[in-house]
């Protein structure tokens, strides 16, 4: 694999051949891969990757390997949540069926955003079928931030009234949302992680073709690459939130 293919070369067997190869990558994504497929070198250079040269890394979990096979490796340090090691397939989700619920981190993240109306944004999420297949052992690590959970397949509930929940209320959903996490994400060193708890994207073409799935992998990786604030030393970085700014709205500096 290659960061400088030419554009009919990019099918790949085998992974980049040395460090420097790995490092032009702006976004890497890992599916269902074992750990012995990558080996222990890469796994030090995949977190040098993120930590160090500020990469954003995309992990789909599966039911071979990922991520319970990475147990007490250098990936397990970089992830946004904490797992049950096994070296078995886990091939049964904890529940027969689940949808897929945005959490108000979530409903308010840019990439999350199937369309610019709050209302049918929810109406696109809800729409989803039921999902059967997840990791049934993940919870989000103090500090990440959970965009979307496992929540039972009951009725959308866009209609219910609002409602403004007291202390406890909230505190026991916010741990709902972290311990069956589906999306998560967080910083790691000058770099961001994003994984998923499941490996079914595609359900969003259920009666849309390709309209919210291309429309969902593309806004991921507009913010994989948009905050890289390579600007900088070894101790401090300096850029913008965003890649580009509509005419008119403010911006945003960070610094680490």
């Amino acid at each position: 694999a290659s960061a400088t293919s030419a554009a009919t070369e990019v099918e790949a067997t085998l992974p980049p051949a040395n460090e420097a190869e790995w490092m032009k990558f702006d976004v890497i994504i890992l599916g269902d891969v074992a750990p012995e497929d990558l080996g222990r070198e890469n796994l030090d250079i995949l977190r040098r990757y993120v930590v160090n040269r500020g990469g954003s890394l995309i992990v789909i979990s599966g039911s071979r390997s990922m991520p319970h096979a990475y147990g007490g490796t250098p990936l397990a340090d970089i992830l946004p949540a904490v797992f049950r090691p096994s070296s078995r397939p886990l091939l049964n989700a904890p529940e027969d069926a689940y949808r897929l619920a945005l959490t108000a981190q979530g409903r308010n993240t840019i990439f999350m955003k199937l369309d610019d109306d709050a209302g049918r944004n929810a109406e696109a999420w809800n729409g989803l079928p039921e999902l059967h297949w997840r990791h049934g052992f993940l919870t989000a690590k103090e500090g990440a931030t959970v965009l979307a959970y496992a929540a039972a397949p009951s009725p959308a509930f866009a209609g219910r009234p609002a409602f403004v929940p007291d202390a406890d209320t909230l505190l026991r959903q916010q741990q709902i949302e972290r311990d069956n996490a589906l999306l998560v994400t967080h910083q790691a060193g000058f770099g961001s992680v994003l994984l998923f708890g499941f490996d079914q994207t595609w359900r969003l073409r259920y009666r849309k073709g390709d309209l919210y799935h291309h429309k969902f992998w593309g806004q991921i990786l507009r913010w994989a690459t948009a905050d890289r604030i390579a600007a900088g030393s070894a101790s401090r970085r300096i850029g913008a939130t965003r890649a580009r700014y509509p005419a008119g709205s403010p911006v945003g500096i960070v610094a680490r």
